[in-house]
């Protein structure tokens, strides 16, 4: 209960605040630029008692000049498609059979492993089996 109160009074509070709000804009507070005219400047403008007051308007010539046609920007890039491309055993890499860009097919070789360590794994393993 006590909620469904204090939610009503904080909706009335704002309701009349802006309600406030709102009669002050109406009402119109002179600008810096209009209360600094001469009172027969404000006069001559339709501002004087009674009348509506002025608004100051401040007018530039146009003119034709070039925009940049460029936009600058920070970001990042990503692909749309990407691979990782993992050994399934540790091995140094001898060849690399295709060159940068090129299409490949399924199940071509991607890379040559070097045999060396492998085939020095062999010999030892033959000379221990002795």
């Amino acid at each position: 209960m006590k909620k469904s109160v204090a939610s009503v009074l904080l909706l009335a509070s704002l309701a009349l605040a802006g309600a406030g709000g709102y009669w002050l804009g109406l009402r119109g507070s002179p600008s810096p630029s209009t209360s600094a005219q001469p009172a027969g400047a404000a006069a001559a403008k339709g501002g004087g008692p009674g009348g509506m007051g002025g608004m100051a308007v401040l007018a530039e010539k146009v003119a034709v000049m070039p925009l940049p046609q460029s936009i600058s920007a920070v970001g990042s890039l990503r692909s749309d498609e990407s691979v990782t491309v993992r050994p399934e055993i540790a091995g140094r890499i001898s060849e690399l059979p295709f060159k940068e860009g090129q299409r490949i097919t399924k199940g071509a070789m991607l890379l040559r492993l070097d045999r060396s360590v492998q085939a020095a794994d062999v010999q030892q393993a033959k000379a221990n089996y002795v």
